[in-house]
């Protein structure tokens, strides 16, 4: 396995997890009737920045999110999933957000473009 996630921790109490825990976000904050994601707190204190994107450009090529599976908490037997998200351009809808009284309206291009 060669991801550098330590531990997941709640964005809102900071209760921390490993990454081996089946959750809907933090248990701690769910208790207590708050909604919060998890951020992945990372370990490179043992490697260069060199050392580091060598692993990143090193890595084999996907396309996506899994594009930076190195760095992901996930371990080498799981089987990418993708819907092709991930490389997909934002795109300024200028008339349509004068319209709604919004100067930087921009909306998600989602899958690919058929002509």
């Amino acid at each position: 396995m060669t991801f550098f996630a330590k531990k997941l921790v709640c964005s809102v109490c900071g209760q921390e997890m490993t990454g081996t825990e089946i959750f809907e976000g933090c248990p701690k904050c769910r208790e207590r009737g708050i909604a919060a994601n998890l951020t992945t707190a990372y370990d490179f204190d043992n490697y260069s920045p060199k050392e580091i994107l060598d692993i990143y450009h090193n890595a084999p090529k996907a396309k996506g999110l899994w594009r930076h599976r190195a760095f992901l908490p996930v371990d080498d037997d799981v089987t990418p999933v993708s819907i092709g998200e991930g490389n997909t351009p934002l795109i300024h809808c200028k008339a349509l957000g004068e319209k709604l009284g919004l100067k930087n309206l921009y909306i998600k291009k989602i899958g690919r473009a058929h002509v």
